[in-house]
């Protein structure tokens, strides 16, 4: 995106009592709303991230409402995290039982924390941040030799994506500031020193939002499912509407 907003800008935004200023009810109502919910996909990335694992200390950037971080907890990980909006930090708490920290994933807090970790987790994050290079080189920081990077963003070069063109849903700044493409990912990580171990692009459906738009059950049932088949198509040319990509830290 272009202009971008600097630093301050950003934090005010993420920081504010109106971001992410949900219960966990709400949560989990709206996650209901889409297929697969939020408990598939986490799954889904932490069994891969347990795969490619060499240690246990796992850390949650952007954590938000802490899905990912309780579904890697029970798989055997032990789990830190950090989230900078204090709503999702409540709501993280309630599913999580513990805080993450309170502050965002800047040089300061990666120097603090080096080579700790041998996963990081980033879900729907990277997009959101000004500068992707730092922050690459903050999970260099912070991972231990092999550690791995667990990396989902929406895709730029996705079917859908192509098709909806400047009205891509994900253009919605400022929250989304850069926009990626398999080869401008791997590529950035690349450039830190990581290597490509696995990569996928997957799938989601607002199934709430036609059920809305359709009120016929029935055939509203049957529209998503027909879009998200097709959709699923094209997740095996790699070009379903989100990026899942694992890299691993060359010493």
């Amino acid at each position: 995106m272009w202009p971008r907003p600097d630093i301050r800008e950003i934090k005010e935004y993420y920081f504010k009592d109106t971001y992410s200023n949900l219960t966990i009810d709400q949560v989990i109502q709206l996650d209901s709303r889409y297929y697969p919910d939020t408990l598939a996909d986490s799954n889904r990335i932490i069994e891969k991230c347990w795969s490619l694992k060499k240690g246990y200390d796992f850390l949650d950037v952007g954590a938000g409402f802490g899905s990912y971080s309780r579904a890697a907890q029970k798989k055997g990980f032990h789990v830190s995290a950090c989230e900078p909006n204090r709503n999702a930090r409540a709501v993280f708490f309630q599913t999580n039982g513990f805080k993450p920290d309170a502050c965002r994933f800047d040089r300061k807090y990666a120097y603090s924390h080096k080579e700790k970790y041998d996963v990081v987790l980033l879900s729907q994050v990277l997009e959101h941040i000004v500068d992707p290079n730092r922050i690459v080189q903050n999970i260099y920081t912070v991972l231990r030799k092999n550690g791995v990077a667990a990396i989902a963003v929406p895709h730029f070069g996705s079917a859908l994506s192509k098709i909806q063109g400047k009205n891509d849903m994900y253009i919605s700044p400022p929250e989304h500031l850069t926009f990626f493409s398999k080869h401008g990912l791997i590529k950035l990580f690349q450039r830190y020193n990581f290597t490509l171990e696995a990569f996928e692009t997957v799938t989601k459906v607002n199934k709430g939002r036609i059920e809305d738009t359709i009120p016929n059950s029935t055939l509203s049932r049957m529209t998503w499912t027909g879009l998200y088949f097709i959709l699923k198509i094209f997740e095996r040319i790699d070009m379903g509407m989100v990026i899942n990509a694992y890299f691993r830290k060359v010493s």
